[in-house]
Formats: structure tokens, C-alpha cells, sequence
């Protein structure tokens, strides 16, 4: 009898362990926001909520040509909404997220007939596909 309690205790130490070691560890995302505008001081600003933790905020005024760009590298996220607006008119707007190299979302907003201003807003939650990806919101 006590050989077959410590079999069983044995056991469940064992599983208990492998439990705690099998949780899967989460690739980081990268976030990567693109603008296209012809304007003098143009850019975006925007912000990012990981996890439900405090917003963190950005602004990108630097071009690279005529493009505004600016990546966001996070690590343990199981959501994260983001929020970008251009600063002066543009002619496009794009978040696209990538998980191991691979784009899982991605949402982009053109201006329609002449450059004006764009929000765009998405959610991401840990272990969508780029299957699921939407169309934005935008003012």
C-alpha cells in the first residue's frame, strides 16, 4: 500500500511539473506603422494598450523619404489595441502585426480622393491569423 502511494505521489509531482514547464511561451510581436505623405511636417501619433496595462504613447515626425515609419517590438502579449492618427494629411495609413516574421493583422486606410487626415484602430489578440484581419475605423 505505501509503495503505491508514493507511485501516485510520484506521478502527480511528475505531471504537476510538466504542466508548469509546458506552457507555451509566447513569440514577441512586432508592430510596424507606415504613413505616406508629400506634406512638411507630417507623421503620426498614436498610442498602444498591452495586456490592459497604461497606454504608451508615440509620435513620429522623422520621414524616411516620403514615408513615416515606426516599429513596436512586445514580448508577453496576450491583446494589444493600437491607436495612430496622421498629423497632417496623408495619403495612406498602415498597422500591420507580425508574430515570428509572419504578418497575423494588418489594416490600412487610403485617402479617397485627395490626402487628408486618418485614424486607424485594432485589436490584436495572441494567436490570430491574418485570416482574421478587418477593415479599420478612421475619421
Amino acid at each position: 500500500m505505501m509503495r503505491k502511494s508514493r507511485i501516485v505521489a510520484c506521478a502527480l509531482v511528475f505531471c504537476l511539473c510538466s504542466a508548469l514547464q509546458c506552457e507555451e511561451e509566447k513569440d514577441p510581436i512586432t508592430i510596424r506603422i507606415f504613413c505616406y505623405s508629400s506634406e512638411n511636417n507630417a507623421g503620426f501619433a498614436g498610442w498602444y494598450i498591452k495586456n490592459g496595462e497604461s497606454p504608451q504613447f508615440f509620435t513620429i515626425t522623422t520621414p524616411q523619404g516620403s514615408v513615416y515609419y515606426h516599429e513596436i517590438i512586445l514580448e508577453d502579449v496576450d491583446e494589444i489595441e493600437i491607436e495612430v492618427i496622421t498629423l497632417q494629411a496623408s495619403s495612406s495609413l498602415a498597422i500591420k502585426i507580425y508574430k515570428d516574421q509572419e504578418k497575423v493583422k494588418e489594416v490600412s486606410q487610403d485617402a479617397s480622393s485627395y490626402p487628408r487626415i486618418i485614424r486607424l484602430n485594432v485589436t490584436y489578440k495572441y494567436g490570430e491569423s491574418s485570416k482574421d484581419s478587418s477593415r479599420p475605423s478612421s475619421s
